[in-house]
């Protein structure tokens, strides 16, 4: 069954992409966007022996994380995004626990307990710092505790689409009033979180 994982991931992603999308993309570039995404390579064993499957592609640092929306996993959200960011420094895109290819948890699925998996994730140092939390809709909540809870780690965090999370969009224009979110020595992705000031 193990085996058969990353087979059904890429069928249930290819089967989850807009049909717009499809019609875009020959089914050999389809299947070639999302093979990293069914890859263990980068996949993170936490300290309660659950699996948090991350896909990270580039060099560089810092490290930018990106976290999907509620109801898709990694490759849905960022097949498209995270090759393009990647020319530019290390991005690791990761599966909530349930989702995609990594392991369930027990208990009640919310805000908090996903980002404790992601501190128990990273926290292991497989995928080392400094990060640039990047989250699309729920996500973004996530990235934001995240960032709370280690600012130390953390040099800024973007939007990724996010209606409730930044303030500043992917151009650096502010949005619902809020302060800007960037600063800091992480300049080699400014386009992420707030656009070259």
């Amino acid at each position: 069954m193990t085996s058969l994982k990353p087979t059904i991931a890429m069928l249930a992603a290819l089967a989850s992409l807009p049909a717009q999308a499809q019609q875009q993309r020959s089914l050999e570039e389809t299947q070639a966007l999302l093979a990293p995404y069914a890859n263990m390579e980068d996949a993170v064993t936490m300290p309660d022996g659950r699996t948090a499957h991350f896909t990270c592609m580039g060099e560089g640092s810092p490290t930018v994380i990106l976290i999907a929306g509620m109801g898709v996993n990694a490759a849905i959200s960022w097949a498209t995004t995270q090759p393009e960011m990647a020319k530019t420094t290390r991005v690791c895109a990761w599966d909530r626990p349930g989702w995609g290819l990594s392991d369930g948890a027990e208990g009640k699925h919310t805000v908090a307990t996903s980002t404790a998996a992601l501190e128990a994730a990273l926290a292991t140092g497989k995928i080392p710092g400094p990060y640039i939390m990047v989250g699309h809709s729920l996500g973004g909540y996530e990235s934001l505790l995240y960032a709370d809870r280690h600012p130390d780690q953390v040099g800024r965090h973007g939007d990724g689409r996010s209606e409730h999370s930044r303030p500043a969009g992917p151009f650096g224009k502010r949005r619902h009033g809020g302060p800007r979110s960037c600063g800091g020595p992480e300049r080699r992705v400014p386009q992420l979180c707030c656009g070259d000031p």
